[in-house]
């Protein structure tokens, strides 16, 4: 029996186009730039002593794990997050729209002092003391046991690996690069498009002041402000029909009632 054709990352290098793709980033200060998914993992692999493909494996048991919203997510009403530690939030939910409720996964980087300052390498040296059961290991861990489960390959290679494509992707995104992950969606700085102000009062001073608002880029969301200290993911349509999530509580929604303020 044939083994099943290659997809996600792994199928990049199945591509003559893009499997020669460099190694080489952007460099800080050099300009916003988009960057492929598979430029990313090149670099990984070169930085990493890894091959391509092993960080591919690793770069598809992270989506994977992202993917899966019944069983990695902790759930609010209407809404299921992941966290995963110094890197960043994913965020689940269904939103209501002209033709019925529609999937929506976004993600916002942690903007938090401990993530700031965490700029270097976690160690992979809790490999060598772990019992080998999953209770009490950080997401990340658990994200780095996950692509072992799937993919054979070794749990400190695995979670090395893991490491430093998340550090890569903090570098890059932070530095105002977007990345374009191939079938999943757009991760890049918050950058508000089509800006529009409007007067407006300060409620603390009661000052007069110009209120600028806009979308975001990337997700497609309302959002005001000029710039913020954090990047932020879109889902493509295909990677939100693939996501293993709960079906909506239509009685939720049909509850849901909306009122407009006067001004």
């Amino acid at each position: 029996k044939p083994p099943p054709p290659a997809s996600g990352e792994l199928a990049v290098f199945e591509n003559p186009n893009l499997a020669t793709s460099g190694a080489n980033l952007p460099a800080p200060g050099s300009g916003k730039q988009s960057v492929s998914s598979a430029k990313v993992i090149a670099a990984v692999a070169a930085e990493s002593g890894s091959s391509r493909e092993d960080v591919a494996k690793v770069v598809d048991g992270f989506w994977d794990y992202v993917a899966d919203v019944k069983g990695h997510y902790a759930n609010r009403p209407r809404l299921s997050f992941l966290v995963i530690p110094h890197f960043g939030t994913f965020r689940f939910q269904y939103k209501k729209g002209k033709k019925g409720l529609r999937r929506k996964l976004t993600f916002r980087s942690s903007t938090t002092r401990s993530a700031k300052r965490h700029g270097g390498l976690h160690s992979s040296s809790w490999v060598d003391q772990w019992s080998g059961k999953p209770k009490g290991l950080s997401v990340r861990r658990r994200i780095s046991v996950y692509v072992v489960e799937r993919s054979g390959l070794h749990l400190r290679k695995a979670d090395e690996i893991l490491n430093r494509l998340l550090r890569t992707v903090k570098e890059l995104c932070e530095n105002g690069n977007t990345i374009h992950w191939a079938r999943r969606g757009t991760m890049g700085a918050f950058r508000i498009v089509d800006v529009k102000e409007r007067n407006g009062i300060n409620p603390q001073t009661g000052e007069r002041i110009k209120i600028r608002s806009g979308k975001n880029a990337i997700t497609g969301e309302k959002a005001k402000g000029t710039e913020e200290d954090h990047f932020c993911f879109g889902a493509s349509k295909g990677f939100l029909q693939r996501l293993n999530a709960p079906e909506p509580d239509p009685a939720k929604f049909s509850s849901q009632t909306t009122s407009t303020r006067r001004e």
